[in-house]
């Protein structure tokens, strides 16, 4: 038992050091970019308290819609990110905010 223990922590140890190229020029197809815009939109309509506080629902899913059908071609982590800030502003949370780019 105590081998298996040693072993775990010794494989753990070995993926946690593996690295990861960052590729900020690498683009995601239309089909992943919608799923994860779905994502938010079903993890803010879950899970975020105060969502239609300071706009209305219709406003928002009329923004959610509007950016899902701009959504028409692969693009970067960074234009995602720049399509998806207008909606993350229109809850108006100062816990829900945008960050990096």
């Amino acid at each position: 038992m105590k081998n298996i223990f040693w072993l775990f922590l010794i494989l753990l140890s070995i993926s946690a050091c593996s690295q990861r190229a960052y590729t900020p020029q690498r683009t995601f197809e239309v089909s992943q970019l919608q799923k994860d815009l779905k994502i938010m939109r079903k993890g803010l309509e879950s899970g975020h308290p105060g969502l239609y506080w300071y706009t209305p629902k219709a406003q928002l899913d009329s923004a959610f819609d509007a950016t899902a059908q701009a959504i028409t071609q692969p693009m970067t982590e960074a234009d995602f990110r720049r399509l998806l800030d207008p909606l993350i502003e229109m809850v108006h949370c100062g816990h829900t905010y945008r960050s990096g780019f």
